[in-house]
């Protein structure tokens, strides 16, 4: 497929969100168009009768060679409407980020093959009817060779989405928190997600194709941070399907960051996954300069604000320690350093620390100095 080729656009409800056509044209399609009739919709089509008309018509007077459809289209729907265009690739909403995601997520490749040989059953079932070339038993030898794969796939589909929730929630152990990345589909800014991940990222709409997880420190917390695919609005079920380490992640976090490129749609995806998330939020804007809705939203161009609103939201305690100064003392407080958030240290006859550590830790270090016969006070947190 050239990377020139040429792509209409058409939905029944008005203006695209902007994701689609972004997600068109990285499968390899230049937009050229988009067509839209503010009328109710044809029950054979999901599109206007008028819609069709016109489509059909500037499909005839170009070489354009797909048509994305910002609805959602059941499999005798894609067939009638393939029928009544000229030779033309129809995708709906959902093909087209099934198809986006599909390369690099197998819950989304298997998805699309079941999607893909549904449609082509209904195509070849009609075409059986039509020219009454079907078996004794109702249908031909190709539908039953398609019911079979159907079937197959929707097996392959169960395990390929335990897995997919697995490989999130079983791995990276020893950390102290789990922060999740999500955002609308071209939110999320390739600058600030490789400053949280320290991975390089690209910009383009649905990356990663799944989750993806990395190790990093964000102040005394040592974090399992796992960036996602961007996030369809209201999370439809025909999208959470072919995401479960996204959902596996949100259920698994202590905190998720939600990016947003304005403030509506920031707003969408905070109500999208609060209720899914057992811990806080951190709503973050290019250029955050006014709440939303009361969330208080991070600038996004200064990575280290994010992170420092991570840090300050993530679970800690703030202890006050005391420890006799010696070699096990020393040892202790190399090991601080490394492990935790360390404000000041003093040495003299006895050896004072402030130091903030994750709330799962508390106790152990509070264990240890008792060992080395020091003492340890709770502190109020930073800033407060």
């Amino acid at each position: 497929m050239a990377m020139t080729d040429t792509a209409f656009l058409a939905s029944r409800t008005g203006p695209l969100p902007g994701w689609f056509e972004a997600t068109v044209a990285a499968l390899g399609y230049e937009p050229a168009a988009t067509l839209t009739v503010d009328r109710p919709e044809h029950g054979r089509y999901n599109l206007p009768p008028g819609l069709v008309d016109r489509v059909a018509r500037r499909l005839g007077e170009t070489d354009a060679a797909f048509l994305g459809v910002d609805e959602l289209l059941h499999p005798g729907q894609r067939v009638d409407l393939e029928a009544a265009l000229p030779p033309v690739t129809v995708r709906d909403r959902r093909d087209v980020v099934w198809r986006r995601l599909a390369a690099a997520n197998p819950v989304a490749e298997r998805s699309l093959a079941l999607r893909d040989a549904r449609v082509e059953r209904r195509r070849v079932a009609g075409a059986e009817r039509d020219s009454n070339r079907q078996s004794p038993g109702g249908s031909g030898d190709r539908v039953g060779e398609l019911d079979r794969r159907c079937q197959q796939l929707r097996a392959d589909l169960e395990t390929l989405r335990t897995e997919a929730r697995e490989r999130v929630t079983d791995t990276h152990g020893g950390v102290d928190a789990r922060v999740v990345l999500v955002g609308p589909p071209t939110a999320l800014s390739t600058a600030l997600r490789t400053a949280l991940t320290d991975n390089d990222a690209t910009g383009d709409p649905f990356g990663p194709a799944r989750p993806t997880t990395t190790v990093t420190t964000i102040g005394p917390h040592k974090v399992a941070l796992t960036d996602t695919p961007g996030l369809v609005a209201e999370l439809p079920d025909w999208y959470t399907g072919v995401v479960p380490g996204t959902l596996a992640a949100l259920e698994d976090a202590s905190a998720a960051v939600v990016v947003g490129e304005r403030h509506d749609p920031l707003e969408r995806c905070c109500r999208a996954v609060e209720d899914r998330v057992d811990g806080p939020l951190v709503p973050v804007l290019p250029g955050a300069d006014s709440p939303v809705a009361g969330r208080d939203p991070v600038d996004g161009a200064t990575p280290g604000a994010v992170r420092s609103r991570l840090a300050a939201v993530l679970p800690s305690s703030r202890l006050a320690l005391s420890l006799p100064y010696g070699d096990e003392t020393h040892a202790l407080v190399s090991r601080l350093h490394d492990q935790v958030t360390v404000h000041t240290v003093e040495y003299g006859e006895t050896v004072l620390l402030d130091v903030e550590v994750p709330a799962g830790r508390v106790d152990r270090l509070r264990r240890r100095v008792g060992e080395l016969g020091g003492e340890s006070e709770p502190q109020p947190p930073a800033g407060r």
